[in-house]
């Protein structure tokens, strides 16, 4: 198939960072006739110039952060969604060459490039100090950082014991309310993780689905109004 065969529709509000709405009316296929998302790394083997995703060509504000996502854009993208400031996956960054820079703060609080929450000295009260020290849950021997979750754990709990770990029961690592924390085994703390993972990639396939049939409809109107016209 060659470039000149296809159209893309670049600015779709379904396209996403590997998939974009595109056609080739020269096809033999009738699925390929119409539009439907294709990956743009097929496109690209056609020969179509798809958009840029090189290291240099993103802006990234790591001031806006929501979880394991940031405020991001790609001015050289063809896709209008891409271009604009919208929120991205630290993994989707990742594949860019742009690596995820830990979030710290003035407070002394701030997200570790596992995904957990941190306090240094500086965010922490003397009382918890103090129960970092009787734990022994600094992460160096320098006493730079503490896990928040553990920290509160070890104040509502007594010592975490070795091999005990504490649980975020919604897959969560940032939130860190005492209702959402539990102890546990590593078996149990790995499926909390996983359980929230499943529960995300469901999501996804569901968003997913829905952004082809509303792509299915958008083609059939189009279709409808060429007919009526």
């Amino acid at each position: 198939m060659r470039k000149d065969s296809w159209e893309v529709n670049w600015s779709h509000p379904s396209n996403t960072g590997t998939k974009v709405m595109a056609r080739n009316l020269r096809g033999h296929l009738r699925s390929a006739q119409e539009w439907h998302l294709t990956s743009t790394g097929y496109l690209r083997s056609c020969g179509v110039n798809t958009p840029t995703y090189r290291k240099d060509s993103w802006e990234v504000d790591w001031r806006r952060r929501r979880g394991k996502s940031v405020w991001a854009r790609n001015p050289h993208s063809k896709m209008s969604n891409a271009r604009a400031w919208h929120w991205i996956q630290a993994a989707t960054l990742q594949t860019t060459g742009v690596m995820w820079r830990p979030k710290i703060v003035r407070s002394g609080r701030y997200t570790g490039s596992d995904g957990y929450i941190y306090l240094s000295p500086g965010a922490m009260t003397l009382a918890e100090i103090a129960t970092a020290n009787r734990c022994n849950l600094w992460r160096d021997k320098r006493h730079t950082s503490v896990a928040e979750h553990r920290l509160k754990a070890a104040i509502v709990w007594g010592s975490v014991v070795k091999g005990c770990f504490v649980r975020h029961l919604n897959g969560d690592k940032t939130d860190n309310r005492l209702e959402n924390l539990l102890l546990g085994t590593a078996k149990e703390n790995a499926a909390d993780h996983h359980s929230a993972t499943k529960l995300a990639i469901w999501w996804r396939m569901r968003c997913e689905e829905l952004q082809r049939r509303v792509a299915q409809l958008e083609a059939e109107l189009l279709g409808i109004r060429a007919n009526t016209g």
